[in-house]
């Protein structure tokens, strides 16, 4: 991928419409590409400077330990999570959407969030509540979570 071009993006929020974008991209011959969701969406989240970025997936955030659900990191800088995935412990799409969260804030994203999207309202409830209920990277410690718990 070389670039996002945010113009049409910027377009349909002045005019009041929510933009849902299917990650398809296309090449110099306009053959399409399927591009992995989670890539299509730092890039986004760069390209329009947004302040949070959230990926929704099918656990509850990053653990220290998988298999120990009570392990759930709550929050992390992004020179942890760096760490996290420098250490060979994530497995299957954890390590891919680490990365990315690494990448867009590294990129000028304030704060990257990982939630379980099976929870209803899991958007609100991270953003809204005094603990949260997944995952926050964000850049330094000087940017720590807003709430502590």
């Amino acid at each position: 991928m070389e670039e996002v071009n945010p113009k049409l993006i910027y377009d349909l929020l002045e005019k009041d419409f929510l933009p849902i974008i299917c990650p398809i991209g296309f090449d110099e011959d306009f053959l399409s590409y399927n591009i992995n969701a989670d890539d299509a969406a730092c890039a986004i989240a760069t390209a329009v400077q947004a302040e949070k970025l959230a990926f929704l997936t099918d656990v509850e955030g990053v653990y220290k330990n998988f298999e120990d659900k009570d392990s759930l990191i709550s929050e992390m800088d992004v020179t942890e999570a760096q760490e996290f995935v420098d250490s060979g412990m994530l497995g299957g799409g954890m390590l891919p959407k680490l990365q990315n969260c690494i990448n867009a804030i590294e990129s000028g994203v304030s704060r990257v969030h990982i939630l379980d999207g099976r929870i209803p309202h899991c958007l609100l409830l991270e953003i809204f509540t005094d603990k949260g209920i997944g995952t926050a990277i964000y850049n330094s410690k000087e940017d720590e979570r807003y709430y502590h718990g």
